[in-house]
C-alpha cells in the first residue's frame, strides 16, 4: 500500500498542476497582502484556525511574516519572520528553501510546506504607507537583534497616525486629555475586562470539563506520536546544541500544537492579547519543553522565562500566582 505521505504529495501535485492550468504562474505578480486562509495536512486534516496570519510580499523580493490583529480603531501588528523570496513559475524559493507555488485566481495562491498544503487570499485594506511603515519597523528590529525578530511587542498604530506625522503641534494637549480620560474611566474598564476574561475562562474550563473519555484518549494517542515525531527530536537536537528557533521554525511549532490541541491558540488569544515572546513560551510549554529548554529556544535566561510565565499567571487570573501556575493553566487547555 503506498504511504499516506506519498498519497499526500501526489494529491497536492494535482492541484498545482490544475491551478496553474486555471491560471499561469509565469508573470504572476505576487506583491501585497495576503492572509493565511486555511492549512491541509497530510493526514487530512484541515486547519482553518490560522491565528491571524498574513504574509507582505514586497517589490524588492522581501517579504513579513506577522500576525495582524484589527477593530474598529486601530491594526496591531506582530512580525515574526522575513527574509528573501524569488517566484519563477511554480518554483517558490524562500531563504534558500525551495517550495511548491501555484495561482488558482488572482486572489487565491498556493504553497506546499512540508506536509502542510497552505492556501493564502488576498487583502487589500492595508495602504501603502502602512506596508512602508510595517517593513521599516521589522528592518529596525532586525538591525537592533542582529537579524533575529525577538522580543518584539506589540506594534500599534491607528489608522490616521501615519497621515498626521507631520502635523504634531497639539499632542501634548491630546496626550493631557487622553490621560485625564483613561484615569478616570480605568476602574471602569478594568472592572469590565475582569468580567469578561472571568467569564471565558468559565467556558473554557466547562469546554475542558465537558470533552469526553474518547477524545481524552485522542489526545493522549497524539501526545505520544508528537514525543516520538521528527519534530520533536530536530527541537531537542537544536536544544543540545544550543541553537534558538528561528524563522518557519516557529510556524511549524504552531501548527504542531495545534495538530496536538485543536483550537489551543485561539482559546489562549480569547484570554489575552499576548507579545509575540509570551506566546512562544506558551507554546513551547504546550510542546512538552521545560523552562530550561525553553530558555535556549528563545535565547533568554530561565530567570526570564519564569518572569513571563508568572506574568501571565497574573494578567489573565488577575492574583499574584507562580510560574507552575501557568504551566498547569496551559497544560489544561
Amino acid at each position: 500500500m503506498m504511504p499516506r505521505r506519498n498519497i499526500f504529495i501526489l494529491f497536492v501535485t494535482g492541484i498545482l498542476l490544475a491551478s496553474c492550468q486555471k491560471r499561469d504562474c509565469d508573470g504572476f505578480d505576487i506583491v501585497g497582502v495576503w492572509r493565511l486562509d486555511q492549512e491541509t495536512y497530510s493526514d487530512g486534516y484541515v486547519n482553518t484556525n490560522t491565528l491571524n496570519r498574513y504574509k507582505i510580499f514586497y517589490k524588492d523580493n522581501t517579504f513579513i511574516c506577522l500576525r495582524i490583529f484589527l477593530n474598529e480603531h486601530d491594526k496591531t501588528f506582530i512580525p515574526y519572520a522575513s527574509g528573501k523570496y524569488s517566484l519563477n513559475g511554480t518554483s517558490y524559493l524562500e531563504n534558500g528553501k525551495n517550495n511548491s507555488f501555484s495561482v488558482e485566481n488572482d486572489s487565491t495562491i498556493h504553497f506546499v510546506w512540508g506536509d502542510a498544503y497552505e492556501t493564502y487570499v488576498a487583502d487589500r485594506t492595508l495602504r501603502k504607507s502602512m506596508l512602508k511603515e510595517i517593513k521599516r519597523e521589522t528592518e529596525k528590529r532586525e538591525r537592533d537583534n542582529d537579524g533575529f525578530i525577538e522580543n518584539t511587542n506589540e506594534y500599534s498604530f491607528t489608522l490616521e497616525e501615519i497621515s498626521k506625522r507631520s502635523k504634531r503641534k497639539n499632542t501634548a494637549i491630546i496626550s493631557l486629555l487622553l490621560l485625564t480620560v483613561c484615569t478616570a474611566g480605568s476602574s471602569i474598564v478594568n472592572r469590565r475586562r475582569r468580567n469578561v476574561m472571568e467569564s471565558r475562562l468559565r467556558e473554557i474550563e466547562s469546554e475542558m470539563r465537558h470533552m469526553d473519555e474518547e477524545n481524552r484518549h485522542v489526545r493522549a494517542a497524539g501526545e505520544t506520536r508528537y514525543l516520538d515525531s521528527d519534530f520533536y527530536m530536530k527541537l531537542c537536537q537544536m536544544i543540545d546544541a544550543d541553537e534558538p528557533l528561528k524563522g518557519t521554525d516557529w510556524n511549524d511549532l504552531e501548527s504542531q500544537v495545534e495538530s496536538l490541541s485543536p483550537g489551543f491558540s485561539s482559546r489562549l488569544n480569547s484570554l489575552y492579547r499576548l507579545s509575540l515572546l509570551e506566546y512562544r513560551v506558551c507554546l513551547l510549554l504546550k510542546a512538552h519543553l521545560s523552562p530550561a529548554q525553553i530558555s535556549v529556544l528563545i535565547c533568554k535566561s530561565q530567570s526570564a522565562v519564569s518572569s513571563i510565565r508568572s506574568r501571565l499567571y497574573q494578567k489573565v487570573f488577575g492574583k499574584k500566582g507562580g510560574a507552575k501556575d501557568w504551566d498547569e493553566f496551559i497544560g489544561s487547555l
